[in-house]
């Protein structure tokens, strides 16, 4: 049940699990870990070997660098 937009790039190696929904113009990089339920914005970009916690909603417009994990969703570009 995942659903991917339209003109996204997914990278090698990147993990996209149950019930993911990723929003347009999104670049997965490689080796990134999209955990369960996970909602990606329009035009966001995860860098590689990104973990994402299960559940967690990612904004629009939203630029993860590589190699973060994360848990909850702060408020501002990480």
């Amino acid at each position: 049940n995942v659903k991917i937009g339209s003109q996204c790039i997914i990278n090698s190696s990147a993990l996209i699990e149950h019930d993911v929904e990723i929003g347009n113009f999104c670049h997965i990089s490689t080796g990134a870990i999209i955990n369960g339920n996970v909602k990606i914005g329009d035009e966001s970009f995860i860098g590689s070997g990104v973990i994402i916690r299960e559940g967690l909603e990612i904004p629009s417009n939203t630029i993860i660098s590589a190699g973060k994990v994360i848990m909850g969703w702060p408020q501002r570009t990480l």
